[in-house]
């Protein structure tokens, strides 16, 4: 779609971040604005901080959703 975009096969695109164009070529507008949440279980040592970092989560195994979806992409990064 970016390629496209860049050809000017239409007049806007909607992406996820991360991505890069050129300044010149295009103007960025945020549209929305995710975020991802982490769901543990009652009494989780992690339970009692209120924001984690990617830090926290290091030595815990992980499930996402499938590399089908850019969120995947974005947690595994």
């Amino acid at each position: 779609m970016e390629h496209d975009f860049l050809q000017k096969k239409f007049d806007f695109a909607l992406l996820v971040n991360p991505f890069e164009l050129p300044p010149d070529l295009a103007d960025i507008r945020l549209v929305a604005e995710d975020e991802i949440v982490a769901f543990l279980p009652l009494r989780h040592p992690l339970t009692s901080k209120a924001i984690l970092t990617w830090e926290d989560l290091a030595e815990y195994p992980l499930v996402s959703l499938s590399d089908k979806y850019q969120t995947y992409f974005k947690v595994m990064e």
